[in-house]
């Protein structure tokens, strides 16, 4: 609501400032100043979302190491549909929570500007077409669990990295093969540039791959090893 609300005032402001809207303009793209602020804005909220995922997951190993995981594997559930249960929180999650965020920053900035619904519409896509890097972050969380589980809380470095990567990345001129390790800095700047597909299916395929491997390696490991 908070981006909704100041959203409608960004373009005076970054008038004021050239340097402040080229950071805006990078972050979300160069066209319309209000739908850089919006495509900006939504990569913060999907880092926030992404932080919640890695918890979700990080919970597994938190119930393997406490030895609450070990007595409930040794009844008749299955160890997938165990992790399954935890992993679920942190797929969907970040679906909710970014449909929330889209809906109430769209909803926020429609009101001030009298489009409610076309701009909630806008907001939620430029929110939810974050979802396959906060997925492939996932997958690396879980990756890591069912593989390298000492290695599990690794996952909060890598969310760092690619923050610095993805979100700062180019206002501190780092180079292009750099950029690219982030799986953030491949989604669309939607609303303010064109849909592109493509990436988008790479980076959910990178997703399920990491995470199968990581569900399978926790099959076969040894718990709380």
């Amino acid at each position: 609501m908070v981006y909704g609300s100041v959203a409608d005032g960004i373009g005076a402001m970054l008038d004021e400032s050239p340097q402040l809207a080229a950071i805006f303009e990078q972050l979300g793209g160069a066209a319309g100043i209000t739908d850089a602020f919006f495509a900006a804005a939504m990569g913060i909220l999907a880092l926030i979302a992404t932080a919640y995922a890695i918890r979700s997951v990080l919970r597994l190993r938190v119930e393997e190491e406490s030895l609450r995981a070990e007595p409930v594997l040794a009844t008749a559930t299955p160890r997938l549909r165990w992790v399954r249960s935890h992993f679920v929180y942190a797929v969907v999650g970040p679906v909710v929570l970014l449909t929330v965020a889209g809906a109430l920053s769209g909803a926020t900035y429609g009101a001030i500007i009298g489009d409610v619904a076309g701009q909630a519409q806008k907001v939620i896509g430029a929110a939810l077409i974050q979802l396959p890097a906060v997925w492939v972050v996932v997958g690396v969380a879980m990756m890591l669990f069912g593989v390298f589980p000492r290695l599990t809380s690794v996952s909060w470095g890598v969310l760092v990295t690619f923050l610095l990567l993805g979100q700062l990345g180019q206002i501190l001129q780092f180079p292009q093969w750099s950029l690219n390790l982030s799986p953030f800095s491949h989604i669309p700047r939607l609303p303010s540039a064109d849909l592109d597909v493509v990436p988008l299916l790479v980076l959910t395929a990178i997703a399920l791959v990491l995470s199968a491997v990581g569900m399978r390696g926790f099959q076969r490991r040894d718990i709380t090893s």
